[in-house]
């Protein structure tokens, strides 16, 4: 494991936090110096709102020794969210019960596993905050399928609807009818 990138300041992915942004590599190999990321994150302290975890080759859940990391990074009181795809709802588990976790971005691009299910009831269940991020495809997640998985998501801070950058996409009509049908579900409903 390997810090792949570092994100000082995020105001994008969860609108209304500034996060500085930790991405892994669950490879193992050289990357960004930990030691640089902590002392950032540290002198940064008094102007973030969290910092968010996050894997750029699989889930941040299925990272060994990601709670000595999040130990090391996090200063006294601050938030810290994952972005996960919620496979590994055992280690998620884990995190959140021992006070690890404060914040969960779900991200769906397709129809849920029992494990993702999961996940959503250990968030919801453990007083933690959590989102969503569903990525719509015409051919593996159209409306049905994002009124399915947004039905698990009854509760959530924020559900994000994502569009394809390229290849056979919803248009932005669709994409608004599909964030209207989802309201009241979620405190917030965007389209990204």
């Amino acid at each position: 494991m390997f810090i792949s990138r570092f994100y000082r300041i995020d105001t994008v992915t969860i609108p209304g936090m500034l996060l500085s942004v930790v991405e892994l590599s669950s490879e193992d190999g050289y990357g960004v110096n930990e030691t640089e990321v902590s002392n950032t994150i540290h002198g940064d302290r008094d102007s973030l709102d969290a910092i968010m975890f996050t894997c750029m080759d699989g889930d941040v859940l299925g990272i060994g020794g990601l709670h000595k990391l999040i130990r090391t990074f996090r200063p006294p009181h601050m938030t810290v969210v994952l972005r996960t795809d919620g496979m590994h709802p055992d280690v998620l588990d884990d995190l959140v019960g021992a006070g690890y976790v404060d914040h969960v971005l779900f991200s769906f691009d397709g129809p849920l596993t029992d494990e993702q299910r999961t996940s959503i009831d250990v968030a919801r269940e453990g007083d933690c905050v959590f989102s969503a991020e569903i990525m719509t495809d015409p051919d593996v997640m159209d409306a049905k399928g994002v009124a399915a998985v947004s039905d698990e998501l009854r509760g959530a801070r924020m559900i994000s609807l994502r569009r394809r950058t390229s290849g056979k996409r919803f248009s932005k009509n669709e994409m608004a009818s599909m964030a209207k049908s989802l309201k009241g579900l979620a405190k917030e409903v965007r389209v990204s």
